[in-house]
């Protein structure tokens, strides 16, 4: 073999030994990581958007901060849970401390959540629309299952309503249509 070929082998081995490393050091940090799941209560309603997909939009609870926590200067809030076991900010902080805490978007008197989409397959999205509509207008537990890690990121598990995921819900009612 030449140099000319060793030297792209090396290369070719190089560039992929670069591509796995990310994701696989991310999968790595995140599954052996302690991590804890918290429920948030939502509302919302469905969009369209044709660079971006369907997916629903939520209105993540709780939207507005207590008087006490209001004028903190900070961008991640600390979670808790409250007494009907849903999720509750309890103090906004200016980096992660180690405490089950999620990156917010803007936190003023009114705050944004990064986990306010929730995608779904385009097929079932119309009829997860109409599930997730007339779940909330019947005024069921809808909930949002959101992991969240002592760093501040967030991975969104599933939209449940009264405990039974939405992508199956949905699957039902195209399912029924047929």
């Amino acid at each position: 073999m030449n140099r000319f070929k060793v030297f792209k082998i090396f290369c070719f081995i190089l560039s992929v030994a670069a591509a796995v490393y990310y994701p696989v050091k991310k999968v790595i940090q995140y599954e052996c990581h302690k991590s804890e799941v918290f429920e948030f209560k939502v509302t919302g309603r469905d969009p369209y958007d044709p660079a971006r997909g369907r997916f629903l939009a939520l209105v993540v609870h709780p939207v507005k901060l207590d008087d006490k926590l209001r004028y903190k200067a900070g961008y991640f809030a600390v979670l808790g849970k409250d007494k009907d076991n849903y999720a509750s900010i309890v103090d906004i902080v200016s980096a992660p401390d180690g405490r089950s805490c999620v990156k917010l978007v803007k936190a003023y008197s009114y705050i944004r959540y990064p986990f306010e989409r929730f995608y779904i397959n385009e097929e079932l999205a119309p009829a997860a629309e109409k599930v997730f509509n007339d779940a909330v207008a019947a005024k069921k537990r809808c909930v949002l299952s959101v992991r969240v890690y002592p760093d501040g990121a967030s991975a969104v598990n599933d939209l449940l309503i009264d405990n039974v995921s939405i992508k199956k819900l949905a699957m039902q009612a195209v399912q029924d249509k047929k």
